[in-house]
């Protein structure tokens, strides 16, 4: 019988593999239709303008996506600089620790922020509906507390790794991508 934890990480996974398949989507439609635009306003002079708000929404969930990918993934910009002078394995495991604990801790802040800004463009009288009428705005911008949820999800995953590891084992974060 499969423990909680086993059961999560699978739903996670599946998380992940649907954020990849966004991606390649939201990079796909972003090109045809830039492309297209380009197309159409050099060769027949007219443009579409609901083609310029949607890529406005595309480049936000695409780069909301994929931070929660590079955090999957252990390939967010981070800076090693202490590590480096560091000889012991031990400490090395403490201070990459404390820096996952750290953005999570700002994950939850941001996460919070993200959360009150939803509620701020909810709470407009009329609010404006620039790409799809009667859709709200606000509704696509949802993506950025799914975001740094997801950061908050991620975070204590890689101190568990890194805890598994031990000292002794220390690597380059590259069986991070596992969990």
């Amino acid at each position: 019988m499969k423990t909680f934890f086993q059961i999560f990480l699978s739903f996670h996974s599946a998380f992940v593999t649907i954020e990849k398949v966004c991606i390649c989507i939201l990079l796909f439609t972003m090109i045809f239709f830039s492309f297209g635009q380009v197309v159409s306003r050099n060769l027949f002079g007219i443009g579409f303008p609901w083609i310029d708000i949607m890529l406005r929404i595309e480049i936000l969930w695409l780069t909301c996506i994929g931070a929660a990918l590079a955090t999957q993934f252990n390939e967010h910009i981070k800076i090693d600089f202490i590590n480096s002078f560091l000889k012991s394995n031990t400490l090395k495991m403490y201070i990459e620790v404390a820096s996952y604990v750290f953005a999570f801790l700002i994950s939850i802040l941001l996460f919070m922020a993200a959360k009150d800004f939803i509620d701020s463009m909810r709470g407009f009288d009329n609010p404006p509906c620039t790409l799809v009428q009667g859709i709200p705005d606000w509704n696509f911008d949802l993506i950025i507390p799914y975001c740094f949820l997801t950061m908050v999800i991620r975070y204590p995953l890689h101190i568990i790794s890194v805890l598994e590891r031990g000292p002794s084992t220390m690597q380059d974060d590259q069986d991070l991508s596992m969990v």
